[in-house]
């Protein structure tokens, strides 16, 4: 196993509550919440983009 899989293991329980697929109305609206705090944080910030681009799809699925 590689130590990116790995880590991705180990992070997944935090992670997962930001970047599963949402299954409920809730987890949508969770979702898009986090998704609108991320982008009043991070603004134009580029760095951040691949976070933002992320949650992006996973509301637009």
């Amino acid at each position: 196993m590689t130590q990116l899989l790995e880590n991705t293991i180990n992070y997944w329980p935090l992670v997962a509550q930001v970047l599963s697929i949402p299954q409920t109305k809730a987890d949508y609206q969770r979702t898009v919440t986090l998704l609108d705090e991320l982008i009043d944080i991070v603004g134009d910030d580029e760095s951040h983009s691949r976070l933002t681009d992320t949650l992006s799809l996973l509301v637009y699925l």
